[in-house]
């Protein structure tokens, strides 16, 4: 198999589960849901073997790693909107699972991070675990009970999360705009580190951006 096979078939995988979303979507809103769910499985395996393979083959992408990553979101939010119709108390969760979505990509398109928070994976366990709840009803009602308290958690654990995004994207922020005044004023950094140097004695007093300049002091020392 070339290169460029093993390239776009892992990536081709991820997007079958992009493309399967809003059929699953529809069949669950016509309450079709036995089908919805062999379109579910389907879509699973694809997201059990791309990453997979994408490893094994030594392929692994930022690109494709985004593009997971998104797929992921979009297929989740595709699960809850299955199971609204059958379950009302689902609404609460595909809101506050869009606006999150929705803020990753902003914050994404603003910092060019795409960090992964424990708090993060913990919502998402927990959504899945209260989704696949919702489709064993189709064949047992042993569950079912459990619904409503797994959507409640799942919804606290939502909103801890969105909170959790908003500090993280602020101190990426405040972080990137140092790296970029850093940058910017790279040439009177130098001037500030190597002046104490000079005089051979390190400087009794730092303000709070010297003692950030003076902790890369060794980066601009190496460069030289």
């Amino acid at each position: 198999m070339n290169a460029k096979a093993k390239v776009l078939i892992p990536n081709i995988l991820t997007l079958s589960r992009l493309i399967l979303t809003p059929i699953i979507i529809i069949l669950g809103l016509l309450k079709k849901y036995k089908i919805s769910l062999i379109l579910v499985i389907i879509a699973c395996i694809t997201d059990l073997f791309d990453g997979k393979l994408a490893r094994k083959w030594n392929t692994v992408t930022k690109t494709g790693a985004k593009l997971d990553a998104l797929c992921d979101k979009i297929f989740a939010i595709g699960l809850i909107a299955c199971l609204i119709n059958k379950f009302k108390i689902f609404i609460p969760l595909l809101i506050l699972e869009s606006i999150i979505g929705l803020f990753n990509l902003f914050a994404y398109y603003k910092t060019n991070s795409n960090d992964s928070l424990m708090i993060g994976k913990i919502k998402t366990n927990f959504l899945f675990i209260t989704i696949s709840l919702g489709f064993s009803t189709l064949f047992t009602k042993f569950f079912t009970k459990l619904i409503p308290g797994f959507s409640i958690m799942t919804i606290n654990i939502q909103i801890l999360t969105f909170i959790s995004y908003i500090i993280n994207f602020y101190d990426n922020m405040k972080n990137k705009k140092l790296e970029e005044a850093i940058i910017k004023d790279k040439d009177t950094t130098r001037v500030k580190i190597y002046e104490p140097l000079l005089e051979k004695k390190e400087p009794k007093e730092f303000s709070s951006d010297t003692k950030v300049l003076k902790s890369i002091k060794d980066v601009f020392l190496d460069e030289d």
